[in-house]
């Protein structure tokens, strides 16, 4: 599994991400920690499964195990379990079109769905609630729950 350094956790950019930013990345997060986890939970019969195969195969042939831990290290580095934290260029990610991780095609899910949205094509209940939840959550920038109201009320959560 890949350890964070210093590069991975720290954003590229000095400004503090939105809450829609935030909540993007926080469900990827989720997503990646579940699939990461579902990935080990399976690796480990399966690994042991080929490291019995492997202990009795001829000696030629006993590569079955280490063809486990090479594909749950392609998993691993699809899921790039990390790369939330990561400014770059979606486009400079894509790798080849075989190769793409997890963000290359959280990205283009996001995209296709932006796209739908501008384009009018997306239901009126989608659209409506999309509207809903993205307008909460800008509610920030225009000194929504983040602050105090200066008339005495308590910030909505």
């Amino acid at each position: 599994m890949h350890e964070p350094t210093q590069d991975d956790i720290t954003p590229a950019s000095t400004e503090p991400p939105d809450r829609l930013e935030l909540t993007r990345d926080v469900l990827v997060f989720q997503a990646k920690l579940a699939m990461d986890g579902l990935l080990d939970f399976l690796l480990i019969p399966v690994s042991f499964a080929a490291a019995l195969v492997s202990f009795f195969e001829p000696r030629r042939e006993r590569d079955a195990f280490y063809r486990v831990v090479a594909a749950g290290a392609r998993a691993d580095r699809w899921i790039n379990l990390f790369g939330v934290g990561e400014r770059h260029d979606r486009a400079a990610d894509a790798g080849a079109e075989g190769e793409a991780g997890m963000d290359v095609v959280v990205a283009r899910i996001e995209d296709y769905l932006k796209r739908e949205y501008e384009e009018g094509r997306m239901p009126g209940p989608a659209r409506n609630t999309i509207e809903r939840v993205v307008t909460r959550l800008r509610e920030d920038t225009d000194g929504g729950a983040d602050e105090k109201d200066p008339g005495g009320d308590p910030p909505r959560p």
